[in-house]
């Protein structure tokens, strides 16, 4: 699959937030603050915004041109696979060896051990399956059977699972507040086989847990903390991260309301600093000082305000020594 030329950025997104659900939340909380997609237009003359429903008609029409594209990548890849599989010899073959002497023909079995085509089969899988990137394992670690990532609010955790374990319904994952279980069906005994389970070493909000199913890839599983942590392990049983090691940086939209606007603030006062401008206090110092020029007991009482008398260096305020004639 060709790679998009904006892929490079949006993988370095991925890669800050972890999974998937704080991704799309970055995108459309940049849509909000950035485009008109959020407007609602009153009249169809209007030149910003959407008609009411419009733009989630878009997103729908979007997703459902992927979805379409992603359904047709499996359909390739299950026939590619099945005609690999179709061109693989059988377990037990009859071959004709026909003897110099007797001119005769000799039936020959050629057995395979069934054990060892079952232990190929299954480093087959594991190995088709066990491809994790750099994102999977983000502030988090890659085990035997599962690899997990973090940010400082959620968990996000990949299960990775057999070729043949293509529908929901083969699934079962049991999530509670403090604890995980993750399971597949046999699809020959029809019997439940836990991938991963475990007690987890932090609660989660369970009521908020989400999974889905990457058909013959992985089972996805996203889990809220309770408390806003870095966890050293998912598991209780599992060996524990260094903590010192992870990237602790938290991006701007998880702070709250009043820390953005300060960060935001700082952020636009250091841009008008560089540029030789007042910052926001200075200004609203300025605004103060002009409404108080020409009020009764100022020394520039009957004069025009005169901006160049007062200096803010330093965020401090001097007023240039000048001859005022006195009212």
């Amino acid at each position: 699959m060709a790679l998009s030329k904006h892929d490079e950025i949006f993988f370095g997104v991925m890669k800050e937030k972890g999974h998937i659900v704080p991704f799309l939340d970055a995108v459309f909380g940049f849509l909000y603050r950035c485009t008109d997609f959020y407007c609602i237009q009153d009249d169809t003359s209007d030149k910003v915004g959407f008609p009411p429903g419009i733009a989630e008609n878009c997103v729908l029409k979007v997703m459902r041109k992927w979805e379409k594209q992603a359904r047709q990548d499996d359909d390739y890849y299950y026939k590619k696979r099945n005609n690999k599989l179709n061109n693989i010899p059988a377990a037990i073959e009859e071959v004709e060896v026909v003897s110099d002497d007797t001119d005769s023909k000799v039936s020959v079995e050629n057995k395979t051990d069934d054990k060892s085509s079952d232990e190929i089969s299954k480093k087959a899988e594991h190995t088709e399956n066990h491809n994790p990137t750099p994102a999977d394992s983000y502030n988090g670690a890659v085990l035997d059977n599962y690899r997990w990532s973090q940010t400082i609010k959620e968990i996000d955790i990949q299960v990775p699972v057999p070729s043949h374990i293509t529908k929901a319904r083969d699934v079962k994952v049991n999530v509670t507040a403090t604890s995980i279980s993750v399971s597949v069906k046999d699809g020959r005994a029809g019997e439940w086989n836990v991938l991963m389970e475990g007690d987890l070493s932090w609660k989660n909000n369970k009521q908020e847990s989400l999974w889905n199913l990457e058909p013959g890839k992985h089972v996805q599983v996203y889990l809220e903390k309770v408390k806003e942590q870095w966890w050293d392990s998912l598991l209780v049983s599992e060996p524990k991260i260094d903590l010192s090691k992870i990237d602790a940086s938290r991006p701007m939209e998880d702070l709250a309301q009043d820390e953005q606007m300060k960060i935001q603030e700082l952020m636009w006062n250091q841009e008008r600093k560089s540029q030789g401008l007042p910052t926001s206090d200075q200004l609203i110092t300025e605004k103060i000082l002009k409404e108080a020029w020409n009020k009764e007991g100022s020394p520039f009482l009957g004069t025009e305000y005169d901006p160049s008398l007062i200096n803010f260096g330093n965020n401090c305020v001097d007023i240039t020594e000048t001859s005022v004639n006195p009212s």
